[in-house]
């Protein structure tokens, strides 16, 4: 059941993120636009192609966050990477070696131990 929860509160968080970025985008477009229509004189024409231009931005951001590239990975792609790791053969080797010193130090010295 947590499973469950903890996805639907991952899609949650998701949604929200998109809405805020595509609302942000297109805000942007529209106050910029605004203010530069005011200084220049140009009344409709430039808060009209940044508003466009934000919310082309917006949802080129919604996909990306949706479809494209996800740098957020899951509990289980993490480990799921972390058992694809092999260590190399000298490094098995020199890790076979120390236990060897490691057992030869054990049998020489019983008595310091004590």
């Amino acid at each position: 059941m947590e499973k469950k929860s903890g996805n639907w509160v991952k899609s949650l968080g998701n949604a929200v993120s998109m809405a805020a970025s595509f609302a942000a985008a297109v805000a942007l477009g529209y106050f910029v636009g605004s203010y530069l229509d005011s200084r220049l004189g140009t009344e409709p024409y430039l808060m009209l192609i940044l508003l466009l231009l934000g919310v082309a931005t917006g949802l080129k951001i919604m996909y990306e966050q949706a479809f494209g590239k996800r740098n957020d990975k899951s509990f289980g792609e993490e480990k799921m990477e972390s058992q694809k790791y092999r260590p190399s053969k000298e490094i098995i080797a020199a890790l076979d070696e120390a236990k060897k010193r490691l057992a030869e130090l054990d049998k020489s010295e019983p008595e310091s131990r004590d």
